[in-house]
């Protein structure tokens, strides 16, 4: 089976060479499975007056299409639990830092319209 997971990939000696955006199995998957399904082989065999030029079958293609987008969509979801647990406690931190507050001060229990002059008795 083939991984085209960009971590796992060698890293090329040089990067600086050619710029390389690292691919996505599962858009590359669908992408396949489009043209596969949309490819014009009747027309282009009637055009070009060849027989038998669509070799495996259009069931046979979009078969294999989409096996392969099987495998890359359950590559695609392979990290998620831990990228979900991940973001749970980040966003459980976030909401605890919130609804702490700062510890009051204690002040003593005084009738209205007395001040405060830092000491309690």
């Amino acid at each position: 089976m083939i991984s085209f997971n960009p971590e796992k990939a060698p890293r090329k000696t040089d990067p600086t060479n050619s710029p390389v955006a690292p691919l996505d199995p599962l858009t590359a998957a669908i992408i396949r499975v489009a043209a596969q399904t949309a490819y014009p082989y009747p027309s282009i065999a009637a055009k070009a007056d060849i027989v038998g030029l669509d070799v495996l079958g259009s069931n046979l293609r979009i078969l294999s299409a989409s096996v392969g987008l099987a495998f890359a969509f359950s590559e695609a979801i392979a990290g998620a639990p831990r990228i979900l647990a991940d973001t749970i406690v980040r966003e459980e931190r976030q909401l605890l830092s919130y609804e702490r507050e700062a510890t009051p001060s204690r002040r003593a229990i005084m009738a209205q319209g007395q001040t405060y002059d830092g000491e309690v008795d």
